[in-house]
């Protein structure tokens, strides 16, 4: 019996550790620096980001990023103690089967996640670092982030509900998003930081990323959506210059901590979500 663990297992665990720190990597640690492929300077995307991103939080790390074969190829080393960091990708493998598609006969093909090993670039020796690592302070004016929020909603005719109640919620039959007056927050950073996770889930909407926020009732659907939007605004904190320093409860972590030990490729699938997510904010925004 074949006991390896699986792709998915090990890139996942990196989080998990995390949460039992008493981290929570989409929120505290996220960065201000995106992580990139040093030779072709490309970000990394999704799940990726948010990954190599807690990592060099954590390592006081670089942005940059390579591969093994990239280092070989500068003739470069590695430190005798280097990190190696799993970070996944999607692929599709042939199951042997035939299907028909439009009344053709073709070989069936399945998605299956695979991942490949990079290393940070404070771990190759003799090798000066691009920049120095900064970290931006945040410099936002809360009406401005709100102006956007709107011009969102506008764009896409969602309609904004201001209550004296506690909840806040986003409604995808009435296409509506209900958050608390901003005077019932006790620093408007976190009317913000409500704010934009509601609108997180509004990009869920049927004619919009159709996330099937219909089902969302269901435990595990709602665990889903709301790491989408957990992650979602983290990443819109971060891009305004927001630090949020929301206090972690031991129950909230835990939680978050069961769901990923019983589902774990959730936080893959939530992450890439989160991502698309933010990209289509921004796409109505610009």
């Amino acid at each position: 019996m074949n006991n390896k663990p699986k792709a998915h297992e090990i890139i996942v665990q990196q989080i998990i550790d995390g949460l039992e720190k008493g981290i929570i990597p989409w929120k505290k640690t996220w960065i201000t620096r995106w992580q990139k492929n040093l030779i072709s300077k490309e970000n990394y995307r999704w799940f990726n980001q948010m990954l190599l991103s807690y990592i060099a939080w954590e390592n006081s790390f670089s942005e940059y990023w390579l591969t093994y074969k990239q280092i070989k190829t500068k003739e470069w080393k590695l430190k005798e103690w280097a990190i190696p960091v799993r970070i996944c990708y999607y692929t599709t493998f042939k199951t042997g089967k035939v299907k028909k598609i439009n009344w053709k006969e073709v070989e069936e093909e399945v998605p299956a996640l695979r991942y490949y090993i990079v290393y940070n670039l404070s771990e190759v020796e003799w090798i000066e670092i691009p920049d120095k690592w900064e970290v931006i302070e945040p410099n936002y004016q809360e009406k401005e982030i709100i102006s956007e929020v709107d011009k969102y909603r506008e764009q896409e005719n969602i309609r904004l509900c201001i209550n004296n109640w506690e909840k806040a919620s986003y409604s995808p039959m009435e296409d509506k998003i209900n958050v608390p007056d901003i005077s019932n927050f006790i620093n408007p950073k976190y009317y913000i930081e409500t704010l934009l996770h509601e609108t997180i889930h509004s990009t869920g909407a049927e004619h919009r990323l159709d996330r099937k926020l219909e089902k969302t009732l269901w435990k595990e659907e709602y665990s889903r959506e709301e790491l989408v939007a957990e992650i979602g605004s983290a990443i819109l904190c971060n891009e305004y210059g927001i630090d949020i320093d929301k206090q972690n409860t031991q129950a909230y972590i835990n939680s978050w901590i069961k769901f990923l030990k019983d589902k774990p490729k959730e936080i893959i699938t939530a992450s890439n979500r989160a991502f698309k997510a933010v990209e289509f904010y921004f796409s109505k925004i610009k």
